[in-house]
């Protein structure tokens, strides 16, 4: 089990402000997920530096997909196909940065046509998976938090593997939005064999506002340490906005 840290609060902050953080803390955080969003939107320049800090620092990345106003189950064929574009874009710079995990979002559901829209989203989810398999990056799909419609239950992503057992890849288990549907120890109970990669951090059940480890209902050491009973080795990234270098740094203390 690899402990890591989420650039998901840096992405309001400046690619300049990044970069510095990165190299900062490098003695202390040497895996690190950049969120391929809003101000840390990868384009060619961004992967050359983020690659020219790597060696250096010896850090590791690990990528989690672009995510705002995207939709891969879109009803719009002109969304969806543009969403899947971006996304593959976005796979390609992940494997410049030899990214160790793909983070996947799933779609979200139309009210009124949810069969159509899971239909587009299996589809979807099968080419991007398929692409990065033959870019040689592995990917993990991520639960989305209650309020969605999209795969937040243990239900919705047994019949995601069901539908896709064909495929190699795995649950990218978000702890904090296991929690907002009150399913986080079903899913670690259930999918004990599936889990590939994991963000960590805190709620109070019912909005999925990323705080600190200590700031929330989750008994998160019990939570680790039931992954690592489970024989979870994949990458544990902290993805608090609240105070995420010293949750960062109290899990590593623990069990980095």
């Amino acid at each position: 089990m690899e402990v890591g840290l989420s650039t998901l609060y840096l992405t309001v902050k400046s690619f300049k402000k990044a970069i510095k953080t990165l190299t900062t803390y490098a003695d202390e955080c040497k895996t690190w997920e950049i969120v391929d969003e809003f101000n840390l939107r990868l384009n060619k320049l961004k992967v050359k530096i983020l690659n020219e800090i790597k060696e250096p620092f010896s850090l590791k990345y690990t990528v989690h997909t672009p995510f705002y106003d995207l939709n891969i189950a879109s009803l719009n064929p002109t969304i969806r196909k543009t969403t899947l574009k971006i996304i593959e874009k976005s796979m390609r710079f992940a494997w410049e940065l030899e990214a160790k995990m793909y983070v996947l979002h799933p779609g979200f559901y139309d009210v009124f046509q949810p069969k159509k829209t899971e239909k587009f989203n299996f589809q979807s989810l099968n080419k991007l998976i398929t692409y990065a398999k033959n870019l040689g990056i592995p990917v993990s799909v991520e639960n989305l938090p209650a309020g969605f419609q999209t795969l937040t239950k243990v239900e919705d992503f047994e019949k995601l593997f069901n539908q896709l057992e064909f495929l190699d890849f795995s649950l990218a288990l978000d702890v904090g939005h296991a929690y907002t549907v009150n399913q986080l120890e079903l899913f670690l109970e259930k999918f004990q064999d599936k889990i590939g990669h994991v963000h960590l951090h805190n709620n109070d059940g019912k909005s999925d506002s990323h705080n600190s480890l200590d700031e929330g209902g989750i008994d998160w050491m019990n939570v680790v340490k039931t992954l690592k009973n489970n024989g979870f080795n994949g990458c544990l990234i902290i993805e608090s906005t609240s105070k995420p270098l010293e949750s960062y740094l109290k899990l590593k203390k623990i069990f980095g």
